[in-house]
């Protein structure tokens, strides 16, 4: 039989061992007799999920690297070793994994993922001139000299167990030129992020801390040139934007502590006040959490501005004290071509009969002349606030799309209230990626 592993080229060799962690890749050498060696020059190294103990030690990796027959690098990732010690054995592991990033600098590393618990970046990687695209997880990175990254376009940064100051997001972004990427999760003592590079695409803020944690300090962020901005997770602190009309994509889905932000008027509704920001982006997602957020605003807020968006993502559980406020947004939403709404969590039984969304019929009329389409994603057999769902439907006629969990599925014949929707002039189908 001809050995058809064999006959496939380099390039779609390479592509599958990107795939593959390192101690199977170098298994595949049993695969075929071309194969035997090849695995030895792949651009894409993946050392993650490897687990030591005292006799296997780094030799693995260190071994690996010494038969390595390539001159570049495309990918090296180094995430998730687990050091297993005893008493009587010990290892510095920030200077184990110092040579294995040298080797990786010096073979031109495009593509350079570490995560490493508590060790410090070390110095080389700072100016690492050929690097596309640096992800760096738990790793002790400030405080920040300089950096040379002429390269960069992407840059995720995950450290919850050190910091950074607004000096060292200055001194990222002024040694990336090219950087088009940017996403802080976790970070702590970040107070100011100002954008003003015009090559900075996309901006994702993921779960931040105060430097100050008892005062919830707020975190300023400069954008004007910024085209996609992104807040999630758990933010210990309120979020003021600036200068951020350039933005046509917005995502904002996090979760806060109690706002201890205080004007002379009393609480200062900085959610209301982002969304104003925000009213131009063409393209808005609002999680359900800030959603919430909003509607505790009521009493302090003005009335929302008109807003500009073309496509809405919301994730509401419909319940009865947020649904106001997005009727109240949808009403200022005059230029809504698609509407996506995505059922989030279980509610067992809460405000299961809601006659809010049957009393609005008004709210929608000013949405028929540019609304395509309406979906609704995530419906589930634990969901008990059919009631709002159908009479928030009923509004939209033809235009509704239910997107049925597959479980659901199997329960449209027995559920009374799913049934009602099924009588709506509505289309069905699987959910939407």
């Amino acid at each position: 039989m001809a050995d058809l592993l064999s006959s496939l080229p380099d390039e779609l060799i390479y592509h599958i061992f990107s795939f593959v962690p390192i101690k199977e890749l170098v298994r595949t050498c049993v695969l075929s007799k071309r194969w035997q060696h090849i695995w030895a020059s792949t651009p894409y190294l993946n050392f993650e999920n490897i687990r030591y103990n005292n006799e296997v030690s780094a030799s693995f990796i260190n071994r690996f690297l010494s038969l390595y027959s390539s001159e570049t690098i495309e990918k090296f990732s180094l995430r998730n070793i687990t050091w297993f010690k005893r008493d009587d054995f010990k290892m510095d592991e920030s200077a184990t994994y110092m040579p294995w990033l040298q080797f990786a600098v010096d073979c031109g590393v495009k593509d350079l993922s570490v995560c490493a618990c508590e060790c410090q970046l070390p110095l080389l990687v700072h100016s690492c001139s050929s690097i596309v695209k640096l992800e760096l997880y738990s790793l002790i990175i400030g405080p920040i000299g300089s950096i040379s990254w002429p390269l960069l376009k992407s840059l995720t940064i995950n450290c919850p167990v050190s910091w950074l100051s607004d000096d060292d997001i200055r001194k990222i972004l002024i040694g990336s030129p090219k950087l088009e990427f940017l996403k802080l999760r976790s970070c702590k003592f970040i107070n100011d992020i100002e954008v003003k590079s015009s090559s900075v695409r996309e901006l994702v803020i993921d779960g931040f801390t105060s430097a100050k944690d008892c005062m919830h300090p707020p975190l300023e962020i400069y954008t004007p040139k910024l085209r996609v901005l992104r807040i999630l997770g758990h933010v210990l602190m309120d979020v003021r934007l600036t200068n951020v009309s350039s933005v046509v994509e917005a995502e904002i889905n996090f979760c806060h502590a109690e706002n201890t932000t205080m004007t002379s008027e009393g609480k200062h509704p900085f959610n209301t006040n982002m969304l104003k920001q925000l009213h131009g982006a063409t393209k808005f997602t609002i999680g359900d959490d800030w959603l919430k957020a909003l509607s505790s605003e009521k009493e302090e807020r003005t009335e929302f501005p008109v807003l500009k968006w073309n496509v809405l993502i919301v994730e509401t559980d419909f319940e009865r004290r947020s649904s106001p406020t997005l009727a109240e947004l949808l009403e200022c939403t005059r230029h809504l071509e698609k509407l996506i709404i995505r059922i989030s969590g279980y509610t067992y039984g809460y405000d299961t009969e809601d006659p809010f969304w049957s009393t609005q019929k008004s709210i929608f009329s000013h949405l028929e002349k540019c609304l395509k389409s309406v979906h609704i994603i995530g419906l589930n057999p634990d969901y008990d606030r059919w009631d709002a769902v159908f009479n928030m439907a009923a509004n939209f006629g033809s235009k509704i799309r239910i997107h049925w969990d597959q479980v659901v599925a199997k329960w449209i014949d027995r559920i009374s209230s799913i049934q009602r929707l099924r009588d709506l002039p509505c289309e069905y189908s699987r959910p939407v990626e």
